[in-house]
């Protein structure tokens, strides 16, 4: 899903500059959480696994992500960022 690309795009090993350098990786989404569905069943039936494992906010994943990427060798410096929305258009020429 988009989460999980947005993470893998920022683990890449993007340049330092120049324009192929880190882009700016914006995650779209209504919510403010990211819902792990095959947790889900776990949670209704047990109970032993908290709504935050469930349901965690995007910041949350996000700074675990960004703080894990400084130890993978040769991985990129892209920050990803959650923006609470919706796309409704998105203008290609001026990407």
């Amino acid at each position: 899903g988009g989460l999980n690309l947005a993470l893998r795009l920022g683990e890449m090993p993007w340049p330092d500059s120049g324009p192929k350098a880190a882009p700016e990786i914006l995650l779209v989404d209504p919510k403010d959480r990211f819902v792990f569905t095959p947790l889900l069943v776990d949670h209704a039936i047990n109970r032993d696994i908290g709504a935050d494992e469930v349901a965690p906010e995007y910041a949350t994943l996000l700074e675990r992500a960004a703080s894990e990427r400084a130890f993978l060798p040769g991985a990129g410096a892209a920050r990803v960022e959650h923006v609470r929305g919706r796309v409704v258009r998105v203008d290609w020429r001026r990407r």
